[in-house]
């Protein structure tokens, strides 16, 4: 058992391990992708990447919207964090057109964010997370927020 396996099956952080949850989320990536093969390799590669974060800590990354002449709050960020900076910034841009549709002037609408977050082992789980249906989100969710070192990386 690896080292990694050990910290998610007895903290619980990583909640893939559990069988049918992972069984679910094997069903509907494979409905998704037409191959069971490619549904075990997605969730493999995901589930290693939550196994290292957990055992040794890293950085995720979160897109944020904040009203104008307002900065964002590197207290109370939220809890929707991703594995990758372009999975943060494809969610800005879907929601991109959501404030463009609401006709909004330039001065009115929110201005977007990315933020890194830098955690320590066992800060990371994906407890809440529904991979089956948002895998292409990378989702995770740091355990305690005030442990984190948090920071604006860029704006949009």
């Amino acid at each position: 058992m690896r080292a990694s396996e050990f910290v998610a099956e007895n903290n619980q952080l990583n909640t893939l391990y559990e069988p049918d949850r992972q069984a679910r989320a094997v069903a509907y990536l494979t409905d998704y992708y037409d191959s069971e093969e490619q549904a075990h390799r997605i969730l493999d590669a995901y589930m290693a990447s939550v196994d290292q974060l957990i055992a040794r800590g890293g950085t995720v990354y979160r897109a944020i919207w904040v009203v104008p002449g307002q900065q964002p709050n590197l207290q109370q960020p939220g809890q929707h964090w991703t594995l990758t900076p372009q999975s943060a910034e494809e969610y800005l841009q879907s929601e991109a057109g959501e404030y463009a549709a609401l006709d909004m002037q330039l001065d009115e609408q929110p201005h977007a964010y990315i933020l890194s977050a830098t955690v320590g082992p066992n800060n990371i789980t994906n407890y809440g997370v529904n991979f089956a249906q948002q895998h292409h989100e990378h989702e995770v969710r740091i355990v305690n927020p005030k442990q984190a070192r948090i920071k604006v990386i860029k704006k949009l």
